[in-house]
């Protein structure tokens, strides 16, 4: 087996000279360090995860933390797009990943021993649900690194890095309101942050429009989503003056579900009603139309997540820092005026 004096030996360095170079220290001459890198490339010297944790006091291996069971399709693409951002940030870092999971039922607390034991130098939160106080108060105990996405914690000891929900809201109303809708059916979940983030960025363009707008906002629960949409759906063309002309749909894992009911009351988009997604998520339920939508940045999240993780880890500082990203919206067949 290569070792660090065989690679020593062979670059006429000193065995820290070495160790400098494989642990990424700046205070080492370039011409050295290419001498060095030789050496290695040479020999085919793979560095000691052991000896290397044990010279830094860092394992280069940093945890995402899911807080849910992985059983919603929806939410698993969302995850997807997001994790690949994570990885490529660590690959061009070469960091590796732990993934730790649970449910609603557990205390979150139980799952940061991995941090505790120093098996991961630092830990991303992903926001499926927000981020327990009681976890935020364990996790600044302990000064553990860590950044949630997709949450923004008030903790703090935490840092976050989210999409800028509620500009994206905002675009989405004034541009309903452009194409002359009057009559709109919101369908979003009930009390949950970025979702609330959207709606308030909605409601505050369609009241700087001007002109008068009404508004059914049909708000579901978690977990009897298929039922509560339409329940919601038909309930508002019974309680509306006039009908509606578009709905927003302010939450694509409610998107499929939304537009099978539209279509089971046979009400043709966009001819006799248009609609806004936002996320970004292909709807499987309506292949044959380019779906309006506000397409979250999920890979640059994830990316720019773990990369300031990894800076916070590195820098050794815990100076908290937080980030928006902008939102895209993306046009589509869906979204025209209302019907003549």
């Amino acid at each position: 087996m290569v070792t660090q004096k065989d690679v020593a030996r062979l670059a006429r360095v000193s065995f820290i000279t070495v160790s400098r170079v494989v642990n990424g220290e700046d205070n080492v001459r370039p011409e050295t360090r290419e001498r060095v890198l030789a050496a290695i490339e040479k020999l085919g010297y793979i560095p000691s995860f052991a000896g290397k944790a044990l010279n830094t006091g860092r394992n280069d291996t940093i945890g995402v933390m899911i807080p849910r069971k992985l059983e919603d399709a929806p939410e698993y693409a969302i995850l997807v797009h997001t994790f690949n951002g994570i990885l490529d940030a660590c690959y061009e870092r070469k960091i590796d990943v732990l993934v730790t999971t649970s449910d609603s039922e557990e205390d979150p607390r139980e799952r940061l021993f991995p941090y505790k034991q120093k098996k991961a130098d630092g830990m991303i939160y992903f926001g499926f649900s927000p981020m327990p106080d009681e976890l935020a108060d364990e996790i600044a105990k302990h000064r553990i690194p860590c950044v949630a996405i997709a949450a923004r914690p008030s903790h703090e000891g935490v840092s976050w890095i989210d999409a800028d929900y509620r500009s994206a809201g905002y675009e989405t109303g004034t541009r309903i309101a452009k194409n002359g809708h009057r009559d709109i059916i919101l369908v979003n979940y009930d009390k949950e942050g970025g979702q609330n983030e959207r709606e308030r960025g909605f409601m505050s363009a369609l009241e700087d429009y001007g002109a008068p707008h009404r508004i059914y906002r049909a708000l579901v629960k978690r977990g009897v989503e298929r039922n509560a949409i339409r329940q919601e759906i038909r309930k508002a063309f019974r309680r509306m003056e006039n009908k509606p002309t578009a709905l927003f749909c302010a939450d694509d894992r409610l998107l499929d579900i939304t537009l099978n009911e539209i279509q089971e009351m046979n009400i043709d988009i966009p001819r006799k009603m248009s609609l806004v997604g936002f996320g970004g998520l292909e709807p499987k339920s309506f292949p044959r139309l380019s779906i309006a939508t506000n397409r979250l940045p999920l890979a640059e999240m994830g990316n720019q997540g773990a990369s300031m993780l990894i800076d916070l880890i590195r820098s050794g500082r815990a100076n908290r820092r937080t980030e928006l990203l902008p939102v895209a919206f993306v046009n589509g067949e869906s979204l025209v005026g209302p019907p003549s």
